[in-house]
């Protein structure tokens, strides 16, 4: 549950059977935050404002995409 001065990011993987056996790593901001299984669900609580997110594996490197989180996202 966010408070105040934090939000929550929830990311879902699909499931897919080509890379299912592979964990994408989560960055956030540039930063390792994880990984997240294949046809799962993370949560990760981060700080009010912008944000970039990205996730990868050993073939794939997703493009950053930039959240501005406010206050109640």
């Amino acid at each position: 549950m966010p408070t105040a001065d934090k939000s929550t990011i929830l990311l879902q993987r699909s499931s897919n059977f080509f890379s299912g056996f592979n964990k994408f790593e989560v960055q956030i901001d540039g930063r390792r935050q994880g990984t997240i299984a294949n046809g799962k669900s993370e949560r990760y609580s981060v700080t009010l404002g912008k944000h970039l997110v990205q996730v990868k594996d050993v073939n794939y490197k997703s493009e950053p995409l930039e959240l501005n989180l406010s206050k109640g996202e």
